[in-house]
Formats: structure tokens, C-alpha cells, sequence
């Protein structure tokens, strides 16, 4: 098994990111456990009823530019379990630079998707591990809306 890269301090900074999508939706964000496909559960703030599913990216600002230059690249494996979970209960992906107000958000929604293929990248320049180097999708920044 894969060793789990994520900090306290990375899931510190998703549940700040989860805390605010709720709040702008008007929401109640429920953690998924650790090896969950996703991070959270966007619940109605008057039942328990499912309104979106989230997967939270917080980025460090100082790879912006790097991240931003071909879309945001997702791994294939996480890109088609997300798009597959999409359906009656919309997923989204959430990206925020820690130096930015704003949340990009992408819906995995079929017209949004149905082009997006596999490519070989990943991690490249820092790798941990020989899993860095996958297949990957880029998502490009103008499926994304901003809130």
C-alpha cells in the first residue's frame, strides 16, 4: 500500500477550504475517513440529505503559475472515481491557492468530461516515490467557475 503523503497541516487548510464552500452554499460539511475517494459531504444545513460530494486541493501560491499553465492535473485513477460517482448527487473538484479568497471549482459533469483522456505526467521534478509518474488528466481552467 501507498503511503499517505497528506500533512495535518494539508488537512488542516481542506477543512478551512470545506468550511468556506459550506458556508457560501449555505451547507454542513461532513470529513469522508481518510482513504475515502473524496473529502467531504456537503450536507443541507436543514437535513442530512447529500447536496455535493467534494474533493478539496489546497495549492501553495508559489506553484500557480506552474499549475495553471496546461490545467489543473488531476490523477486518471482520481479523475475517473469521481466522474463515475457523479450523478443524482453532484461531484465537484476544489482548488484553492492558500494566498486566494477565491475557490475554483469543476463539476464532473458528463458534457464537461466526455473529452478530458489520460495522459503519462505527474509529480516530476520533486517525485516521492515511483508512483509519481501516472496517468494524469488535465482539466482545463475554463471548466472551472469561481466563487
Amino acid at each position: 500500500m501507498r503511503p499517505i503523503f497528506e500533512t495535518t497541516l494539508d488537512m488542516s487548510i481542506e477543512r478551512e477550504i470545506a468550511l468556506a464552500y459550506a458556508a457560501h452554499y449555505h451547507l454542513r460539511p461532513v470529513k469522508r475517513p481518510a482513504l475515502a475517494v473524496y473529502d467531504y459531504d456537503m450536507l443541507s444545513a436543514i437535513s442530512d440529505r447529500a447536496i455535493t460530494r467534494i474533493e478539496i486541493k489546497g495549492r501553495k501560491p508559489e506553484y500557480k503559475g506552474f499549475i495553471e499553465s496546461g490545467g489543473y492535473m488531476l490523477s486518471a485513477k482520481k479523475f475517473d472515481a469521481l466522474k463515475k460517482l457523479h450523478g443524482d448527487v453532484p461531484v465537484g473538484l476544489v482548488v484553492v491557492f492558500t494566498n486566494s479568497p477565491d475557490m475554483h471549482v469543476f463539476y464532473f459533469s458528463p458534457h464537461k468530461v466526455e473529452d478530458l483522456k489520460p495522459v503519462i505526467g505527474g509529480r516530476t521534478r520533486k517525485k516521492r516515490d515511483r508512483q509519481d509518474i501516472e496517468h494524469v488528466v488535465y482539466i482545463p481552467w475554463d471548466r472551472f467557475v469561481t466563487i
